[in-house]
């Protein structure tokens, strides 16, 4: 046994050890802290000088983008939807505040048949919440919309090194090779959210700005977890003030390309009108108290209750809507929606609905984000997930994405999904309810299926089609794809529904086609 002499001897080594290791680690931290500051002041005064970035309080910006529409695209890896803008921005700093007036030119939104730019809405963001308002009227905005213009204050070009100074943690991170040179590394946290800045090793000019963090609030981004964003600056201009500013801003989410925006025209410390920035007090209480999380989401709503279409065979409507389908040895959930919280009351909901049944297996019949959302959910359960052949790399690549900010089930208990990932018309269940999961295989709908239920002669269509709010066909291409597929199959079929539409007549269908594809008398 050592003797008391030799313990006391380790023990002081040890702890002489620790206090050298601390002591070590805090000479690197506040090496690295008197680096960051050396570089802010270096990229302040290539931007114009420390003087004259304080003195811009405010920015207006003018001009043009396009926003690919990454989320409901027909393929996860593109081409992309795009969604073209034209926009009328304020940046207040000093009261932290913005306002953006935006037209849009989309075949996502525009019928088919339209080419002019849609009505102007503004959006405006103060005291950390979004209004939005067009046509003189006013709505809350998404709780979303005053996080990403918040964002877009704090980590603008010219006002993220003011941000930066003020971080506690501000720091450099080992330099990267990007655009084929060296960059330095500026590394801090603001709100929560891990942000990074990229400055030339050249010029001391910052190349982007790039953030990580959770985005539970966003029906897009939610479900990805960790999202980085990262935004890159091109195109650089000298005002007469002497300041420069980029004319071209690219954004990439999660390494794919988002948006590409850029400046017509610039005016820094425009006047500001306060009435601008004003949103009426009932509003404001609204959007505070709306949901800000999508596991808040309530399973059922208070506005549309849910449709028992056939016995055991429940539609729960929402903004993006769920099947509940009772089997004899389980039940069937069909689509796994939004979050995963969503994903956990509408599993609790169905076994309220049926009692007495375990969750058998989930349905996921689209590629869309929304649609995918709450996916985790199941896996995190040992649920069977029935998906189709051709999203297994998404659905694999959302099953991997990090959860470390806001985790959900799966991130807290990791586990393997159960795929059975469908390449061909396949029966799941008996009884009345029996069900077929059917690939649409359709020009549009190829990373779609369909789920015939026969015993009750109902197709259900996912996200292929729906109607317009005057209950015309949105749209006929991919309507007429629903049909086709209905047909190749030799389904026999009485009624129809979708993700977001209530059940209706097959005949209805066939009906509103034969109309649309009527010569018209001119």
């Amino acid at each position: 046994m050592p003797s008391r002499f030799l313990r006391s001897t380790a023990i002081a080594t040890f702890s002489l050890l620790l206090a050298i290791s601390a002591a070590s680690q805090q000479s690197v931290q506040q090496s690295t802290h008197a680096r960051a500051l050396e570089l802010i002041h270096q990229s302040m005064n290539a931007l114009g000088g420390e003087e004259k970035l304080h003195a811009i309080h405010s920015i207006e910006i003018k001009g043009v983008g396009v926003i690919n529409e990454l989320e409901q695209s027909e393929r996860p890896e593109g081409p992309w939807l795009p969604n073209f803008i034209q926009s009328d921005e304020v940046r207040d700093f000093a009261q932290f505040r913005m306002r953006t007036t935006t037209q849009t030119r989309t075949l996502n939104f525009s019928g088919w048949d339209n080419s002019a730019w849609s009505n102007p809405a503004t959006n405006v963001t103060s005291g950390g919440v979004a209004a939005r308002t067009a046509q003189g009227k006013f709505a809350p905005g998404l709780a979303t919309s005053a996080l990403d213009d918040e964002e877009t204050l704090a980590l603008d070009p010219l006002h993220v090194f003011i941000i930066a100074l003020d971080a506690s943690d501000i720091r450099t991170a080992p330099d990267v090779q990007f655009h084929g040179f060296a960059q330095h590394v500026l590394a801090f946290t603001w709100k929560g959210e891990q942000v990074r800045v990229f400055l030339s090793s050249y010029s001391y000019m910052p190349t982007c700005v790039e953030v990580t963090r959770a985005r539970p609030t966003d029906y897009y981004q939610g479900p990805w977890g960790d999202v980085t964003i990262r935004t890159l600056f091109a195109t650089w201009s000298l005002d007469p003030n002497g300041v420069h500013y980029p004319r071209q801003w690219s954004k990439e989410l999660n390494g794919q390309p988002f948006s590409t925006y850029t400046a017509n025209e610039i005016k820094f410390n425009p006047t500001i009108n306060e009435e601008d920035f004003a949103i009426p007090e009932d509003v404001r209480k609204a959007a505070i108290a709306a949901v800000h999380d999508l596991d808040e989401i309530p399973a059922i709503s208070t506005t549309r209750p849910p449709i028992e279409i056939a016995p055991g065979i429940v539609y729960v409507q929402g903004g993006w809507s769920v099947t509940e389908i009772r089997q004899p040895d389980g039940i069937v959930i069909l689509e796994a929606v939004v979050s995963s919280g969503y994903s956990a009351k509408i599993i609790e909901d169905a076994q309220k609905r049926f009692p007495g049944l375990p969750i058998k297996a989930v349905i996921t019949t689209s590629d869309s984000w929304p649609h995918l959302g709450g996916i985790r959910e199941y896996a995190a359960r040992g649920i069977p997930i029935y998906a189709l052949d051709l999203n297994k790399p998404i659905l694999t690549h959302m099953m991997n994405a990090p959860h470390t900010m806001h985790p959900d089930a799966l991130a807290k208990n990791s586990r393997a999904p159960k795929f059975t990932f469908v390449s061909q018309r396949t029966a799941l269940g008996t009884g009345e309810n029996r069900l077929e999961i059917i690939p649409f295989r359709t020009v549009t709908g190829e990373r779609q299926m369909m789920v015939y239920f026969p015993g009750t002669k109902l197709v259900y269509t996912s996200d292929l089609f729906s109607l317009s709010r005057t209950g015309d066909l949105f749209l006929p291409q991919t309507a007429q794809e629903a049909v086709d597929a209905i047909i190749r199959e030799n389904l026999t079929v009485d009624r129809v529904y979708g993700m977001h539409y209530n059940p209706m007549p097959y005949q209805q269908l066939r009906d509103a086609l034969t109309k649309y594809l009527t010569p018209k008398n001119n």
